[in-house]
Order: C-alpha cells, then sequence, then structure tokens
C-alpha cells in the first residue's frame, strides 16, 4: 500500500531530523541517480523506520561512483533475458581504476510511504475512511528503475495528520514487523557542484545529520548528530 500526504505542509514547529543515505554504485552512478529521482521522484527502502517529519525532513544522498571522475569506467551490459524475467536489470557495470572521493550530490524531502504485504492492508481497514484512492492507471504502470520494477497494489492520498498517525502507529506498534517498507517523495534536489566528503565510509541505512551544516560547506566532523 502507498500512502503519499495530499499536502507537503508539516505541523512541527522545532527542526525536523535530517539524515544522510549511502546509494550503491553497484546500481546507480550519482548522474545516473539523480536523472532517475528527476523523471521519477526517490523511492528509498529503509532498513529501520527513522523519525521523520514530512514534508519537511531532508534525505541527503552520497556516493563515490562520479561518471566525470576518472577513476571510474562504466562498461555497457548486454542481457539474454527480458526486463521481465530480471530481478535487476543493470545496463551497466562500473569499475573503479582508483579511489574515489565520496560526495554529497543532493537530497529529497519524505511526503509518503510505501507499506508491503499484509501490514498495508491492516493500515487500509483501519483508516479507510480517511484515505483518497488514487486511479488505477497511477498504480499499474511503474517504471523501471535502476534497482528493479516496483510493483504497487494500491495507492492513496492522505492529509499530513493521517500520514503522522500511520507512521507512528508503525513505529509503536510491536506487531508491525515491516520489511522492505520505502520511504518516497516527488521532488529532488541536487547539490551542484557536490559537497565533497572526505575521509566518510559507506554504510547501510541512515545516518542522522544537520543538513545545514553540510549545505553551508562545514567540515565532515560537523555533520554529524548523536541520536
Amino acid at each position: 500500500m502507498g500512502v503519499s500526504m495530499s499536502t507537503t505542509k508539516a505541523q512541527e514547529e522545532e527542526k525536523p531530523p535530517d539524515y544522510l543515505m549511502w546509494v550503491g554504485g553497484k546500481y546507480y552512478t550519482i548522474q545516473s541517480f539523480i536523472k532517475e529521482a528527476r523523471e521519477m521522484g526517490v523511492s528509498r527502502r529503509v532498513p529501520i523506520i527513522p523519525d521523520i517529519v514530512f514534508g519537511k525532513t531532508r534525505i541527503f544522498f552520497i556516493s563515490d561512483v562520479d561518471e566525470s571522475d576518472p577513476c571510474v569506467e562504466i562498461k555497457t551490459v548486454s542481457h539474454k533475458k527480458s526486463i521481465d524475467e530480471l530481478k535487476r536489470y543493470r545496463t551497466y557495470r562500473i569499475k573503479r581504476k582508483c579511489k574515489q572521493t565520496p560526495k554529497v550530490f543532493g537530497y529529497f524531502i519524505p511526503t509518503g510511504i510505501l507499506v508491503p504485504g499484509e501490514v498495508g492492508k491492516n493500515l487500509f481497514e483501519k483508516y479507510r475512511d480517511r484515505l483518497v484512492l488514487v486511479p488505477a492507471t497511477a498504480i499499474y504502470l511503474v517504471p523501471l528503475r535502476g534497482c528493479g520494477r516496483l510493483v504497487i497494489g494500491a495507492r492513496y492520498l492522505v492529509d499530513g495528520q493521517t500520514l503522522k498517525e500511520i507512521y507512528e502507529a508503525l513505529k509503536m506498534d510491536p506487531d508491525q514487523r515491516v520489511k522492505d517498507l520505502m520511504i518516497t517523495g516527488s521532488t529532488f534536489q541536487e547539490i551542484n557542484p557536490p559537497i565533497q566528503a572526505q575521509g566518510v565510509k559507506r554504510f547501510r541505512g541512515l545516518k542522522r545529520v544537520d543538513g545545514d551544516a553540510i549545505l553551508s560547506g562545514k567540515p565532515v566532523s560537523e555533520w554529524w548528530v548523536e541520536e
């Protein structure tokens, strides 16, 4: 089940949390991720459910695979099977010739979630009177992303308060064991030129950061926020 805000205005007055997420080099370069985010919006799987203020929290992206870097070589990949037969459809492979410096190259503001399986069905039953169904034509034509194709059973629009309640229920209910929860947003903001992130090592999931510190060019040591 996909749920998105019908408005991007959030009610919280305090400064919302920001996060940093690594974009792996297996399926994306910086350039291919930016292109996809502009065309399709952003949809990212999260291993844990973070604190988020929808419409305000910024999730920044970092990568060390820059096509303009002489240390990176892109090789085209051909497949014998069709797109629909493959779980992951890679059009290229990345060969690293030397070590690259990671760069923060953009961010998006979450405005929705995708909830899989029985958990999504249960949420629909609980909040059905407050959900607005998106036409089926907007669901079935799911584009192919660099990391695979996403199949959505249904998508709904909700007001900001309902989305907050649904998200808090997912975080607090011990019976809501959500695998493959995805956070979505339609607006991607590129950072050009990208911000150097010297010394930042690859990590999984999300790390809490001060987004203003990143954008203002402060040293990497001042980016991190203790949770």
